[in-house]
């Protein structure tokens, strides 16, 4: 007599358009809270159909949710805001997921530590933006891009190791990362977008790249306790309130390449007592200096034009 086969706990169906799915994989009991992502790739529709079952979320109790991925044709990506506002308190990514979509763990206010895949090279827009509690990620050697507001909000976030693999670093990427406290960016990377680690009030140690071009307006804004700063003479490009509102800073050299001081570039440098100008510069705008009220007079090259409020308030300029 033939023996009869014991159906696998996850089994096949068909989706609307022929496709094959899989509707229940097995359970596994984590932590409360604890995520674990399936670890294989499978064909699903690419209208959205699931490639993985679901479970309910339910915190504080032994449950699981499996992740809702979508077969891109680059890979495997987590879908755009799946997880948003969920009582997630951690998260293991496994191999294989490429590219975390926009908003994918938004305002996952429970979250505490994420776990990156080598496989990982993409963070979307906003992937875990408003994350307050976030305390740890876990960074992988393959990440290539980190997409627009990504970890913006992220205010207990303390670890931030940027891979040598990074080609580029979206505009406020992490903006309001209180508890920041240093930062080395690649020797991949060639401009700063806007606000990236604006309000990073804890902020003491910034290590930039060799041959960095480019640092966009308010890039550093509100960093309260960065005191000193090394620009490396490759830039050529220094944004409106780049480094506004960074009370602590006590000094700065500017490279050859920087020919104008743009609008409240170190607006309100309450402790700046000395800025370094080389031969070229050519133009101080209005209130790039406003409010810097320990800076000394400095010494400027005989054919700078400078705005009549580019020093106002500043008590020790006579």
């Amino acid at each position: 007599m033939p023996k009869t086969r014991t159906p696998s706990p996850t089994h096949r169906k068909l989706s609307p358009n022929g496709k094959k799915i899989f509707e229940k994989p097995p359970r596994r009991q984590v932590g409360p809270g604890g995520f674990y992502l399936p670890r294989s790739k499978q064909a699903v529709d690419k209208e959205g159909a699931y490639a993985f079952g679901q479970y309910n979320i339910i915190p504080g109790v032994l449950k699981k949710q499996w992740l809702e991925s979508k077969i891109q044709l680059q890979g495997v990506m987590i879908l755009p805001g799946y997880f948003s506002g969920k009582p997630i308190r951690e998260i293991r990514i496994p191999e294989g997921v490429e590219k975390i979509g926009a908003r994918a763990f938004e305002q996952c206010a429970e979250l505490r530590e994420v776990w990156l895949p080598s496989s990982l090279e993409e963070i979307g827009a906003n992937a875990f933006a408003g994350c307050i509690n976030l305390l740890r990620v876990h960074w992988n050697d393959s990440l290539v891009d980190i997409g627009e507001s990504a970890f913006d909000g992220c205010h207990t976030l303390c670890n931030v190791l940027l891979p040598e693999s990074l080609e580029s670093i979206g505009r406020a990427a992490f903006r309001q990362c209180y508890n920041l406290e240093n930062i080395c960016v690649p020797e991949s990377i060639e401009s700063l977008p806007a606000q990236v680690f604006e309000n990073c009030g804890r902020l003491t140690s910034v290590e930039l790249p060799s041959e960095l071009k480019v640092i966009a307006s308010k890039c550093f804004k509100m960093c309260q306790m960065l005191q000193r700063i090394y620009i490396p003479g490759t830039v050529d490009y220094i944004g409106s309130e780049a480094f506004a509102q960074c009370y602590n800073l006590l000094e700065i050299d500017l490279p050859e390449e920087i020919t104008k001081v743009r609008y409240k570039t170190f607006y309100q440098c309450e402790y700046l007592q000395r800025v370094g100008f080389e031969p070229t510069m050519q133009y101080i705008d209005e209130q790039a200096f406003k409010g810097c009220i320990r800076l000394h007079k400095p010494v400027l090259p005989d054919n700078t034009t400078v705005h009549e409020t580019a020093f106002e308030n500043c008590q020790q300029i006579i």
